[in-house]
């Protein structure tokens, strides 16, 4: 764990997943492609544009996934309670 000044003057917290990342069990599944997804449009008449650039502050995590990002610092122990951003 590291504390880093952020061009703004700001501080950020940083931690280093690799640990856990290694320790993962990931699923794998296929994205589809544009031309999967373009018959789909073929009717459609509403279009929407989202940004989720900080989706990951909006995904809760589950009780015990919470106790993979957990952190012991002098003052509190902190459970995560949203994904970690990459």
């Amino acid at each position: 764990m590291a504390i880093v000044e952020k061009s703004n003057g700001s501080l950020r917290l940083c931690t280093d997943p690799r640990p856990l990342n290694e320790a993962l069990q990931r699923e794998h599944f296929k994205l589809p492609t544009f031309d999967d997804v373009l018959p789909a449009f073929n009717k459609a008449n509403i279009f929407t544009k989202q940004d989720i650039k900080e989706a990951f502050w909006h995904i809760k995590l589950d009780k015990e996934s919470s106790k993979l990002i957990a952190m012991i610092t002098p003052y509190d122990h902190f459970d995560g309670r949203v994904c970690l951003s990459v």
